[in-house]
């Protein structure tokens, strides 16, 4: 945050230049970052430049001295990491590239074409599990625990001694009940004692949005682990629901890729809960509008 005197017009330009000068500063020298900007805050409310600023496409304020601060997605790399994304911008001859955290683009694709401003998202993707609390169209929080749907497929490859690839096939007639009873048998207790290591790494993980205030009766579920019906049985059990909302039970929607595009799958390349992310990279490259 930053404390200025103003007597004039802030200009987007500006405000950018504040916010880079703030992200120099705190970006630490150990570490590479980087700093997405969710929104503008003055005097700590929340200001949508495009109902305030003129058609000189500035930003009034009265004269006064006030506050300008930011809501930021702030991410840490190790050097290493840093370098390689760096070099990858530079790889490309000039081709403009930019890294964004993947929640940023969930949030400006998910809201509008399903109608909610106030959702919990549950991404169970490769490696990790992200939670995302969602108000007002906003991130408010978000938070990501290491066990995703590749955990799973592991397992499988060890039970049943196949490739990662074959489980996959696996996991798949599994979820649609197309394997024999035994080994449905020995799938089911296997998923279910994986389910309960995952929602114990849930339930912690949901401890840090009680500063928030009570989960949304809606929570959606997407990301490759969305299909195994033991994760979507532990989100629909009113148990946990009621410890952390106003609300006797949650209302659960596996979301689909093909939500985002009012049912287009792109010639059925993109759909189902796991190419989510994949949409909303594509939502957000050809309808983002920059914070300023």
């Amino acid at each position: 945050m930053d404390l200025i005197d103003i007597y004039k017009k802030i200009t987007r330009q500006e405000l950018n230049s504040y916010f880079r000068n703030l992200f120099e500063e705190n970006k630490g020298k150990e570490f590479s970052a980087l700093a997405y900007p969710l929104g503008l805050l003055i005097n700590g409310y929340p200001v949508n430049i495009k109902d305030i600023e003129s058609r000189a496409k500035s930003l009034i304020v009265l004269p006064a001295r006030i506050n300008i601060g930011f809501k930021v997605l702030f991410l840490v790399f190790t050097r290493e990491v840093g370098k390689i994304l760096s070099d990858m911008k530079a790889s490309l001859g000039g081709m403009p590239i930019e890294f964004i955290p993947l929640v940023a683009a969930t949030q400006e694709a998910l809201p509008k074409p399903l109608g909610i401003k106030d959702g919990f998202l549950v991404d169970v993707g490769g490696e990790e599990t992200t939670l995302i609390y969602l108000k007002d169209g906003e991130i408010c929080e978000t938070v990501k625990f290491s066990l995703g749907a590749r955990h799973f497929l592991r397992g499988i490859t060890r039970i049943a001694a196949i490739s990662f690839e074959e489980a996959e096939d696996v996991k798949r007639q599994y979820v649609q009940g197309m394997l024999s009873e035994s080994k449905k048998q020995e799938l089911n207790d296997f998923f279910k004692r994986e389910a309960e290591l995952w929602q114990k790494r849930f339930l912690e993980a949901l401890d840090s949005f009680y500063h928030i205030g009570p989960i949304p009766p809606k929570i959606l579920l997407f990301g490759g682990g969305a299909y195994l019906p033991e994760i979507a049985g532990i989100l629909r059990d009113p148990s946990w629901f009621k410890n952390f909302s106003s609300f006797d039970a949650a209302e659960l929607k596996i979301l689909e890729a093909e939500n985002l595009f009012e049912g287009n799958t792109c010639n059925g390349f993109i759909k189902g809960p796991a190419d989510v992310g994949l949409a909303s990279l594509i939502a957000y490259s050809t309808k983002h509008e920059p914070v300023f």
